[in-house]
């Protein structure tokens, strides 16, 4: 009777898990489902946008006087003595680095021949917002000098442009955790790998004041 009994339970038992295990799964497969949509709208969102690019280029102007540079001057690295200077507005993240020290008393001549690189950690992309993602424009190099042009500086007030590029637009869906050892989930980016010509105007103020607090710190 009570081998029988125990025989029961466990069929029971068993039964529930099954039950639990199916109705899991079916969740994690209609999940997936959504999220592929989610991101199939994502890239056509994206390459909407890029189709309405004129003359299929990215080209715009960002920042202005009353947009700071970001100051950093490092001593004695690979490069020697270098002041890199981060502009953070619109979304974007663009860096000019020259060898030694920038300061209001250096003239146009002096950054241009001291151009070491641009470094552009995230690209604005006016126009394009796609809800839940982070979209990028990627560079083939995570720095470089080609196409780099130091137009103006006066009155603390520099002026850059840069032209070339992008390989391909990668987007990534935003607060997805991803275990170490694991792969990014298929339905959490995508990579339009078409090539994208740009032309981008930058221009931010030289505050003193940031500069010598970030020399100063550096030193330390």
């Amino acid at each position: 009777m009570v081998e029988r009994l125990g025989r029961m339970m466990g069929l029971n038992m068993a039964g529930k898990v099954s039950a639990v295990v199916i109705s899991l799964c079916v969740s994690a497969v209609a999940d997936d489902e959504v999220a592929m949509v989610a991101k199939a709208e994502a890239v056509k969102m994206t390459s909407e946008w890029k189709g309405r690019l004129k003359g299929d280029k990215l080209s715009y102007s960002v920042g202005g006087v009353k947009d700071g540079f970001t100051v950093r001057f490092s001593e004695g690295t690979p490069l020697g003595d270098v002041t890199a200077l981060t502009l953070n507005v619109d979304g974007g993240s663009t860096t000019i680095a020259f060898k030694g020290k920038v300061t209001e008393k250096s003239s146009v001549e002096e950054l241009r021949k001291n151009l070491l690189y641009v470094a552009m950690d995230r690209v604005a992309t006016p126009g394009l917002k796609v809800p839940g993602w982070e979209v990028r424009p990627m560079t083939s190099v995570s720095s470089f000098k080609k196409g780099v042009s130091v137009d103006g500086f006066e009155d603390g007030v520099l002026k850059f442009s840069v032209k070339g590029s992008f390989f391909a637009i990668s987007g990534s869906k935003k607060n997805v955790l991803v275990p170490a050892d694991a792969p990014m989930p298929e339905s959490a980016y995508f990579r339009i790998s078409k090539p994208l010509e740009f032309d981008i105007n930058f221009s931010g103020k030289l505050d003193p004041k940031v500069e010598e607090k970030e020399v100063k710190k550096e030193v330390e």
